[in-house]
């Protein structure tokens, strides 16, 4: 299923953004839903740190 808000909030996190969380670890709460996992393959796409946690185990979840 393809949600254009989803792709359009993932697709505009520019390099100006990835330059500035590279000093950070970001924090991404339901990593195994639709938008925490799209969210977390663009953050390691840009090579910015992000920690996944969730209820429920997935790809990018990291704490369980």
């Amino acid at each position: 299923m393809f949600c254009p808000a989803i792709f359009f909030l993932a697709s505009n996190l520019d390099l100006a953004f990835a330059e500035k969380s590279k000093k950070m670890k970001i924090l991404v709460t339901g990593s195994s839903g639709y938008l925490g996992e799209a969210m977390m393959i663009r953050f390691q796409e840009l090579g910015i740190a992000a920690l996944g946690t969730d209820l429920i185990a997935g790809k990018y979840t990291d704490l369980v």
